[in-house]
Formats: C-alpha cells, structure tokens, sequence
C-alpha cells in the first residue's frame, strides 16, 4: 500500500475476497479528511464496509458471549467484532472501570444489531491512519445494513457517535464488553 492509505490486514483482504468485487477500486468511496493540523489522510470506505460487512467470514473475532441490550443503536441487541489489528486491545477494556487505550491504525469493530428475525444492520468504527481526524483519534464511523450499505448519509465522521464516545475518550472512543460477557 502506498503511504497514507488505509492499512491493509489479512482480515480485511479476506473480506475482500469473500465480497468477490474489487470493493475498494470505486474512487467515490474513498475519502481524506482534513485533520485539525491541516493535513490529510486518505481512507478507503469501500473496502472497510466490505470488510465489516463480512466479518463472521473476515476473521473477525466475536466478543461478547451474549447479545448485548441495544439502546441507541437500530437492533434490540448489539453483538460485537473486532479484527485481528485491535482485538488485544478490545480485550484489555474494562467498561466498568475505563483505562487508557490507543487502538492502531486497521482496527475496524462492528456492532451487529439484530433482532429476533436476524440482523437488522451494522455500526463500523475504523480506525485510520493518523491524520485522518486527530481531534477524534482517527476514528472513521458508518451506519450499514447488513451488505454494508450505509443508512441515513451515517459515514464518516458522525457527530451523534461522537457525542456518545466521547464519554470514554480515555479508552479510544470506545466503551468496551463487560469482562463477564466475553468470549474466551
């Protein structure tokens, strides 16, 4: 990959294949945004929402046990996935009692929503590459269904998610599974 692209991890090229098209080659779907500092990093949208969209497929690891009760997301209940690049880090959060955090470049967490009749849609937090919003960490957002269509113009950076992270700033913007509904 060039510099400044979005990196690439086993994961995401696997999710890739699996979505069977060159998801990352349309130029509408790939954006830069201006960091406060002035500069910009360039983020590939297409092949993170292929990705995500995948994920049971992608090597993406579920971590939470049991669904998790949604509250202001589409489903009445939230499973979580994390790729390869920030899976130790996912795991090392403890929401009732956030620490410190900083989640490299490539990680991409899915929350599945999902009703009784299946999944109902996806929320995505990217992380890109440095510079792409260094006010937020980095941290790219979508709305999806369940193909990783994005919902309601919800991609990018999205101030309602941004609003509800922030109160866990200190962990990277992101609250964590309670450590007794983890996966092994």
């Amino acid at each position: 990959m060039t510099s400044g692209s979005f990196p690439v991890t086993s994961a995401l090229l696997l999710g890739l294949a699996v979505c069977g098209v060159a998801c990352g080659t349309e130029g509408s779907d790939s954006t830069s945004s201006s960091s406060s500092s002035g500069g910009a990093a360039a983020f590939d949208e297409a092949a993170v929402r292929a990705a995500a969209a995948n994920h049971a497929q992608a090597g993406f690891t579920r971590v939470n046990q049991d669904p998790v009760p949604g509250s202001v997301h589409m489903g009445s209940t939230v499973n979580v996935w994390v790729n390869g690049a920030g899976l130790a880090t996912y795991r090392g959060i403890n929401p009732a009692n956030p620490s410190s955090a900083v989640f490299p470049s490539g990680t991409i967490i899915v929350k599945e929503q999902t009703e009784s009749s299946g999944t109902k849609g996806l929320t995505i937090l990217a992380k890109a590459d440095p510079g792409f919003d260094t006010d937020h960490n980095d941290w790219w957002w979508a709305r999806t269904d369940a193909q990783g269509a994005v919902l309601g113009g919800f991609s990018g950076r999205v101030q309602f998610c941004l609003d509800c992270h922030a109160g866990v700033s200190t962990s990277d913007y992101v609250w964590g599974v309670a450590t007794d509904n983890r996966t092994p």
